[in-house]
């Protein structure tokens, strides 16, 4: 078994780099073979890591940056497509703790967004019927987070196709989904709901949130002026 990780690291994001992927190298999934591919602005990021590969990209202003990253994760499809499963992290989570994950029978995984640890009707769906992340939010179903997913190789490189496509056609008729590639990636797992299994949000705790939930990997504080990440930012 190996295992891809794809991450993004560009302009101030870099900062979350080294904690990324010391924690990754020390907590996540030890027994199994890793590889981490870095999209980023910065070649000297990789520096000292023997599993980190550098693939370069310009920094995009919000929200093109992460509306963009599957067209981004197509540019790696030669290394990606020599691997049994790829998953995506956010540069800025932190691994707390020891995770061992049998990845032989998942074909898509997927975190529960922390804002439903409790409550699960919580979907904050695209409601625009003319694109092509919409959800009908009468339906409710698990609500995942964007921060970190995946799945085998060959049901990565179908989902992020299709959201290349879905994206795409968007952006060609003016539409943007309201949480941008977390809309798309919500859609997608929906419509494959039978083959998506579900970490909790404990995968994904908010630093600085307090929830009576295990903290497993944190999601790290950021200042939303130097951080833009929500519409409007």
């Amino acid at each position: 078994m190996k295992i891809t990780i794809l991450t993004i690291a560009t302009n101030q994001y870099k900062n979350f780099f080294k904690p990324f992927v010391d924690s990754i190298n020390k907590y996540f999934c030890a027994s199994i073979e890793k590889e981490i591919l870095v999209f980023s602005d910065d070649p000297s990021i990789i520096n000292g890591y023997n599993n980190c590969f550098f693939y370069p990209i310009k920094h995009e202003k919000w929200p093109f940056v992460t509306l963009k990253r599957f067209e981004t994760f197509k540019t790696a499809y030669d290394r990606i497509q020599k691997s049994d499963f790829i998953l995506y992290f956010d540069v800025d989570l932190e691994v707390s703790q020891k995770i061992d994950l049998n990845f032989d029978k998942i074909k898509l995984l997927g975190v529960q967004h922390p804002g439903i640890y409790k409550e699960m009707y919580f979907w904050p769906v695209e409601t625009n019927e003319k694109s092509k992340a919409y959800l009908d939010p009468s339906i409710f179903c698990i609500y995942h987070q964007g921060c970190l997913w995946g799945g085998s190789t060959e049901e990565f490189l179908k989902l992020n196709d299709i959201l290349i496509k879905n994206i795409q056609d968007d952006l060609q008729n003016n539409i943007i989904a309201l949480w941008h590639d977390e809309s798309h990636l919500n859609n997608y797992y929906f419509h494959n709901r039978n083959i998506v299994q579900t970490l909790p949000a404990s995968f994904a705790y908010p630093e600085n949130w307090k929830l009576p939930i295990e903290k497993i990997i944190i999601h790290k504080d950021k200042n939303m002026k130097e951080y833009p990440r929500h519409a409007g930012a």
